[in-house]
């Protein structure tokens, strides 16, 4: 991570993947910083794989919530209760039993894509997020199979900086997400097509000729390239805020011997991996930062302990108390499957109370915890 220009905006939050797990998580986070009136001041939300449910379904009902002081009044029913409704549901099951059986034909199929419309996004398309002038900018993240490069989908542009760039896609925003969330093997890839004649190369487009590749994009889960969605943000943005779910720390006491599982848990193994050295970067940078060579920002993930930010510069009471039922919770799975209501208000609270710890300890807001959790 090198410095970056003098520049930047104002504020930022990216959302890990970590499937269904992150996207409750992820809830916490919102309800948190609603509270603190900050949701109408962010100027970007950047995320990735499960937090793309979160960060995108918040993008495409923007419009729909009734501010008032800084803090969305209706947020639970317009956002929290859809989503948390969406994570009663097994999503990925029917996806990733017919892929494995139209895999062996070169086939791809659409039932990821066809669940999260069903259930979530409708007909909305990448143009049904903000406008820059009256939200935040809204990205999503997914991987090129075929670039090796990270694919950003927001609504004024679908960029692959291998490829350049098209502007007003017409991308239904469920596959967006899809494409984010589609976890290889069994959910990947996730295809989207364009107009090749439609693209612009940039600076950087080796592969800007290539028009089999824009006609059609081959996607795979952007927690790939970027588990905490921080890509699109980095250089552009002077407060990060990072919420992050995505740590794998359940063991595998006896591997299995099929190949099929060790390439699952090797994918899984590489992903989080990734997210381990960059989770450190993160966390140095932010404890020098200025705000201006280098951003400022709070940091909190399903992993951490809220006695690390009680006892950290600027030290804050916990809302609650660290235990072994919330550090059970960073060993939740990582699947777009069925959260039974328990699992869904310890995550929601966990991200909830990580939140206001890291935020008021990090942004030296005053030391004021909330009555309560949410749930």
């Amino acid at each position: 991570m090198a410095d970056a220009p003098t520049n930047r905006r104002g504020i930022a939050l990216a959302l890990s993947g970590g499937g269904f797990r992150a996207t409750l998580f992820h809830l916490g986070t919102l309800i948190r910083l609603n509270q603190l009136g900050w949701l109408p001041k962010l100027d970007a939300i950047s995320a990735v794989s499960g937090g793309s449910i979160t960060g995108a379904y918040l993008g495409w009902k923007w419009r729909r919530l009734e501010f008032r002081d800084g803090r969305a009044e209706n947020l639970a029913r317009e956002i929290v209760e859809p989503l948390r409704d969406f994570c009663r549901h097994d999503i990925d099951r029917l996806p990733s039993m017919t892929n494995i059986v139209i895999n062996l034909w070169g086939g791809t199929n659409r039932f990821l894509r066809d669940k999260l419309a069903y259930y979530l996004f409708n007909d909305a398309t990448l143009r049904d997020l903000p406008d820059p002038e009256a939200g935040p900018r809204v990205v999503i993240t997914a991987a090129s199979l075929q670039t090796g490069s990270h694919v950003l989908l927001e609504r004024t542009a679908l960029s692959d900086p291998r490829l350049g760039s098209l502007d007003l896609p017409q991308v239904p925003l469920a596959a967006a997400v899809a494409a984010s969330c589609a976890f290889p093997p069994f959910l990947s890839p996730e295809v989207i097509t364009t107009d090749p004649d439609l693209w612009r190369a940039g600076a950087a487009a080796d592969l800007a000729t290539e028009r089999r590749f824009k006609a059609r994009l081959v996607l795979t889960d952007g927690g790939m390239y970027d588990p905490l969605a921080l890509e699109p943000l980095w250089a552009g943005y002077r407060v990060l805020l990072v919420s992050d779910a995505s740590q794998m720390r359940t063991p595998w006491i006896f591997p299995s011997a099929s190949w099929v599982r060790q390439l699952n848990r090797t994918t899984l193994i590489q992903t989080f991996g990734n997210a381990g050295v960059t989770r450190r970067l993160l966390r140095d940078v932010l404890d020098k930062c200025d705000g201006e060579r280098l951003p400022r920002g709070a940091y909190w993930a399903v992993d951490d302990t809220l006695a690390r930010h009680a006892a950290g510069a600027s030290p804050v009471r916990p809302l609650m108390a660290d235990s072994d039922a919330t550090r059970a919770l960073s060993h939740l799975r990582t699947r777009l499957s069925r959260f039974h209501d328990s699992e869904q208000t310890a995550l929601i609270n966990w991200g909830y109370a990580l939140c206001d710890a890291a935020v008021r300890s990090k942004l030296n807001l005053p030391d004021d915890p909330p009555a309560r959790l949410p749930y």
